[in-house]
C-alpha cells in the first residue's frame, strides 16, 4: 500500500534534493568555534575528554569535569555522546575545533535527514511535487535550522527519525525489518529516552503495510523485544552495567522535571497551563502543518487515516506527558516535529485532491512556508550575526552605564536599587514580567527597551540562547 501511485521521474528528484540540501547547507554552516550559545555544550566536549583520559567509552558524567549542577552520576545522551567524541577524534585528524566537529556532526545528520525521508516519500510513491515540498518544509523547519548550530543530540535524533521512515519505506523482509525497526528505536532510547515513543509510527505503519495475522504479530513483537535489548545493550553497555547511574540520572531528571527552572517555568502551574504553553510555540512555528494534518485526517481514506495518525501519535504523547511537568524545553519534542511536517505534508495532498482536483498544492505550500521561512532566516541570522546588536543598540543609545541585573535577582526578585539606572534581561517570561511589576511598584520608570527578534513567540531556549528582550529603567535619586 503506498500514499499515491504516481511514479517519480529519478532525475528530477535528483536535482531537486541536491538543490534542497545545498540551501539547507548555507542555513546550518557552523558558526565562530569559540562561541558558546549555551553552556550544555560544554558536555559532549568534557565527556569526550574524559573517555580519552580514562581510556573507555564510559560516558558517565561524574567522571567529565563539568560544572557542579551537571556532575552526577548520569548517562543522559548516551548515544549521542559516543557519536560526538568519535566526531571529534575525526575533527582531531583535521585539526578542527571540538565545537565545530560537533556542529559538523549536526549538519551532516541534518541533511541525512532530508535525505532519507524523500527517499522514503519516494518509496510510498508520494507525487515528485510533494516529495519536493517536503524537502523544502524540513530545509526551512525553524527548530531543525536552531538546533543544527548547537552541541546537543537533537540533529542525532532527527537523523534516527528519518531513519526509521525510511526503512518503514523499504521492502525489506518480515523479519529484518522487525530487527532494523528495534535497532533504530534502541539507538533513540539510547539518546533520548522519550525517543521510545517512535515505537507507535513505526510499528504501526509496518504491521498496518504487511497485514499480518495475530500469530505473526506476536512472534513480531518478540523477535522486536530481542533485538531491542540486544542492540540497547551493544551501543550502551555502561547504562547495564552501571545501572545504578542509570536509575540516578533518570530520577534526577524528574526531578528537573517536577521543579522549576525559570525563565522556562511558569510561576503559577494551573491545569492546562502549560499545554497551552508548549502548543503555542509550535503553532506559531508550524500551525499550516498541524491544520493540514488535522483536516486531510478528518476527510481522508481510511488508509490515509491511519498514516496522518501513525505520525501524529508521538507528538500528543509528549505533549500530554510534558504538559503535567513543569518545565518546557522545546527541544524535547525536537523526535516528533520530522513526524508532524510529514503528516501535514500527507494531509495537504488530500485536501489538494479532495477539493482541487489535485491542483493548488503547490502553491498553498508556499504559503504555509512563509512562517518557517522567516523564523529560519531569523535564527540564522542571530546565529551568525557577529555585530553584537544589544551592544550597538546600548552605545546608540547612551545605555552603556545602566547597571545590569543579572537573571538570578530577577527570577528571585531580589530588591532593587534604592535609585538608579538598571537594566535587565527579558525572555518573554512570567518572572520577566513579575519581575518589571516589581520595579513599577518602586518607583522605577522604564525608560528604553530592546526589542528581540524573536519577542513575539512563545519564550523557549530561542531567547534565552540567541536573544532576548533587554528592558531600561530609571528611578531618580
Amino acid at each position: 500500500m503506498s500514499i499515491a501511485s504516481e511514479k517519480l521521474n529519478p532525475t528530477g528528484t535528483v536535482l531537486a534534493f541536491v538543490a534542497i540540501l545545498i540551501l539547507a547547507l548555507w542555513l546550518r554552516l557552523p558558526t565562530d568555534e569559540g562561541h558558546l550559545f549555551n553552556i550544555d555544550e560544554v558536555i559532549p566536549v568534557e565527556v569526550s575528554k574524559a573517555m580519552i583520559e580514562h581510556g573507555n567509552l564510559n560516558p558517565n558524567w561524574a567522571l567529565a569535569n563539568l560544572p557542579d549542577y551537571f556532575r552526577y552520576d548520569q548517562y543522559n545522551f548516551y548515544f549521542y555522546m559516543i557519536i560526538g567524541h568519535l566526531s571529534q577524534l575525526m575533527g582531531d585528524i583535521f585539526d578542527i575545533s571540538d565545537l565545530t566537529s560537533l556542529r559538523f556532526l549536526n549538519i551532516i545528520c541534518s541533511l541525512l535527514t532530508i535525505t532519507l525521508i524523500g527517499l522514503a516519500l519516494r518509496n510510498f510513491g508520494l507525487p515528485r511535487r510533494y516529495v519536493a515540498i517536503t524537502g523544502v518544509v524540513l530545509c526551512f523547519a525553524p527548530t531543525l535550522v536552531f538546533d543544527a548550530a548547537i552541541a546537543r543530540p537533537e540533529s542525532l535524533t532527527y537523523f534516527v527519525v528519518a531513519l526509521g521512515v525510511y526503512v518503514v519505506s523499504t521492502r525489506l523482509n518480515q523479519g529484518l525489518m522487525t530487527i532494523a525497526l528495534a535497532a533504530i528505536i534502541a539507538m533513540g532510547v539510547a539518546i533520548k529516552v522519550t525517543m521510545a515513543v517512535l515505537i507507535f509510527p513505526l510499528l504501526i505503519l509496518f504491521l498496518f503495510f504487511r497485514d499480518e495475522d495475530a500469530r505473526s504479530t506476536v512472534k513480531t513483537a518478540a523477535l522486536f523485544g530481542v533485538a531491542f535489548l540486544v542492540t540497547l545493550f551493544v551501543i550502551a553497555p555502561y547504562a547495564f552495567i552501571n545501572y545504578e547511574t542509570t536509575i540516578h540520572g533518570f530520577l534526577a531528571l524528574r526531578e528537573q522535571y517536577n521543579g522549576l527552572h525559570p525563565p522556562h517555568s511558569l510561576l503559577e502551574t494551573h491545569v492546562l497551563s502549560y499545554t497551552f504553553w508548549i502548543l503555542r510555540f509550535f503553532l506559531e512555528l508550524y500551525g499550516f502543518w498541524f491544520l493540514f494534518a488535522t483536516v486531510g485526517f478528518a476527510i481522508a481514506s481510511p488508509a490515509r487515516r491511519v498514516i496522518i495518525a501513525a505520525l501524529l501519535i508521538p507528538f500528543f504523547i509528549l505533549l500530554i506527558y510534558f504538559g503535567t511537568k513543569t518545565v518546557f524545553f522545546e527541544r524535547n519534542f525536537a523526535h516528533t516535529i520530522p513526524l508532524v511536517l510529514i503528516a501535514g505534508i500527507v494531509g495537504l495532498q488530500t485536501i489538494s485532491e479532495r477539493f482541487l482536483k489535485g491542483k493548488m498544492g503547490v502553491a498553498i505550500a508556499a504559503i504555509a512556508l512563509i512562517p518557517g521561512v522567516y523564523w529560519s532566516l531569523q535564527i540564522a541570522e542571530s546565529v551568525y550575526d557577529t555585530t553584537k546588536p544589544l551592544e550597538q543598540f546600548e552605545a546608540q543609545q547612551g545605555l552603556t552605564a545602566f547597571l545590569r541585573i543579572g537573571d538570578p535577582s530577577v527570577m528571585n526578585v531580589a530588591p532593587p536599587p534604592a535609585c538608579g539606572q538598571i537594566s535587565f534581561r527579558d525572555y518573554n517570561d512570567a518572572f520577566s514580567r513579575r519581575y518589571r511589576a516589581q520595579l513599577q511598584i518602586s518607583g522605577y520608570r522604564e525608560v528604553n527597551r530592546f526589542t528581540s527578534r524573536f519577542a513575539p513567540l512563545a519564550g523557549s531556549t530561542l531567547q534565552t540562547y540567541l536573544e532576548s528582550n533587554s528592558l531600561y529603567f530609571q528611578k531618580n535619586c
